[in-house]
């Protein structure tokens, strides 16, 4: 984990380790910190503003719950956190009787406004070939920020195996982005 990461990391810690004693300065300052992320997280995932003010608020009220039970020797604290959101949306969408969807074309375009009209529809048409799984973990990179070893810990697979799938699927979307590469059914397993 790179040094800055680290850092925060530890003060988090310390943070989710001081609140879960029922230091509720520590509690706020925890939840200051880590609310934008959250809560852009949410939102990446659920349309309507106040479903995701609500999920977000679920996310932080279970937190208090659960802070006892964070280990910081099994993994970050963001990622313990953002496993719970996940799994919150997704409760969400069930609840609804509906599935998770995601939009992820504006996070793979490194400057959307430069990428032409054509090349967007594209990427948008290819983006939904994408399986849901993969589409997360686009998402969850380039959306949300979250390092190989985070994503690793929410979808429970090995830091290894979520940067290889990543890798996979942005090489085999530019691969399909490029007008040049010969043409071929795009194959977007995750």
């Amino acid at each position: 984990m790179p040094l800055i990461a680290s850092l925060r990391n530890r003060a988090l810690c310390q943070l989710a380790s001081k609140a879960a004693m029922g230091d509720r300065t520590a509690f706020g300052k925890l939840y200051q910190k880590l609310l934008p992320e959250v809560f852009a997280f949410v939102r990446r995932r659920i349309n309507k503003v106040a479903d995701a003010e609500d999920v977000t608020s679920q996310v932080f009220a279970k937190m208090i719950e659960q802070l006892s039970t964070f280990d910081s020797n099994r993994g970050t604290i963001r990622a313990w956190v953002f496993t719970m959101v996940r799994n919150l949306i997704v409760d969400h969408y069930r609840s609804q009787g509906r599935r998770m969807t995601m939009s992820i074309e504006g996070e793979l375009v490194d400057r959307p406004e430069d990428a032409s009209q054509d090349a967007r529809w594209k990427l948008q048409s290819l983006l939904k070939e994408i399986s849901p799984e993969g589409q997360e973990l686009l998402l969850m990179h380039y959306g949300d920020g979250l390092r190989f070893g985070e994503i690793a810990e929410i979808l429970g697979i090995s830091k290894d195996a979520a940067k290889q799938r990543c890798s996979r699927l942005v090489r085999q979307l530019r691969k399909d982005l490029d007008p040049s590469s010969s043409k071929q059914e795009p194959r977007y397993a995750s």
